[in-house]
C-alpha cells in the first residue's frame, strides 16, 4: 500500500465555485484520524484492467436484477461495452473453476452462458433501430430468462468476483453510513469542540481571576506595611 498525502492543504472558501468539489473530494476532511492509502495495482495493463473491471462487474450484476427499467438498461449498456472493449478481463472474470467435494467444476457464463447472448441481442437491437420500442426485458428476453433460471450458479461466480475486488479494495466492503448516524456523529464532534472551547475559556477566566486576586493581595500587603 502507498500513503496518499492528505495535507496540510488550504480550505476552499464556501463562496468559491470549487467549494462543492472540495466538499465531496477532500481527503483531509473525510479522514480526520488516519492516513489514506491505495493498493498497488501492479505494473501491467491486465492488472489495472482487472482491478477496475472486477468491482464494476459486481455492481452491474446487482443492477441487472433491479426492478427499475432504466437501471437495467444502463447495466446492460455498460456490460456490453465491457464485453466488447475489455474482452480479456471479462473472460477471466466470467469463467472460473471451483472445487466441490474433490471435483473441479467450471462455471463459464460467456461461451456456455447468457452473457454472449446478451452481446448478440444488443448487436441485433442496434441493427433494428427505428422499429417498435420494446422494454429492456423483452428486448433481451433470452438473456434474462437464462439469468433468472441460473441465478444460483451465476451468484456463486459473482461472489468469487467480489472476493477478488475486495482483495484489491478492502474498503469496498464498508457501506455508507445512514443519515441519522451521520448527523449523530457530526453532533458529537460539535459538542466536543464546544466543550473543549468551554474548558479553554474557563482556564483563561480562572487565570484572570487568580491574577486579580494576586494583585489585590499585593495591594493590601503594601497598604499594611505603609
Amino acid at each position: 500500500e502507498r500513503i496518499v498525502p492528505v495535507g496540510p492543504f488550504p480550505n476552499v472558501s464556501p463562496g468559491s465555485h470549487l467549494f462543492p468539489y472540495w466538499q465531496s473530494d477532500s481527503l483531509s476532511r473525510c479522514l480526520l484520524d488516519r492516513a489514506a492509502t491505495f493498493p498497488d495495482l501492479g505494473d501491467s495493463t491486465k492488472d489495472a484492467d482487472m482491478a477496475a473491471v472486477a468491482p464494476l462487474v459486481v455492481s452491474l450484476h446487482f443492477l441487472l436484477s433491479a426492478t427499475r427499467e432504466d437501471l437495467r438498461s444502463l447495466a446492460v449498456s455498460v456490460m456490453v461495452a465491457l464485453l466488447r472493449h475489455r474482452e480479456s478481463a471479462m473472460s477471466e472474470l466470467l469463467v472460473a473453476q471451483f472445487d466441490r467435494g474433490g471435483q473441479v467444476e467450471t462455471i463459464d457464463v460467456i461461451s456456455r452462458g447468457g452473457f454472449r447472448a446478451l452481446l448478440a441481442a444488443h448487436e441485433a437491437a442496434e441493427m433494428s433501430r427505428g422499429g417498435k420500442p420494446q422494454s429492456v426485458k423483452r428486448r433481451y428476453a433470452p438473456f434474462f430468462d437464462w439469468f433468472e433460471k441460473n441465478y444460483d450458479t451465476v451468484q456463486i461466480l459473482f461472489d468469487s468476483i467480489e472476493q477478488k475486488a475486495l482483495a484489491k479494495f478492502p474498503a469496498l466492503e464498508q457501506s455508507t453510513i445512514e443519515q441519522e448516524e451521520a448527523v449523530e456523529k457530526a453532533q458529537k464532534l460539535v459538542l466536543a469542540r464546544i466543550t473543549e472551547q468551554g474548558s479553554a475559556d474557563q482556564t483563561i477566566l480562572s487565570g484572570l481571576q487568580r491574577a486579580d486576586l494576586s494583585k489585590r493581595c499585593l495591594e493590601k500587603t503594601t497598604e499594611y506595611h505603609n
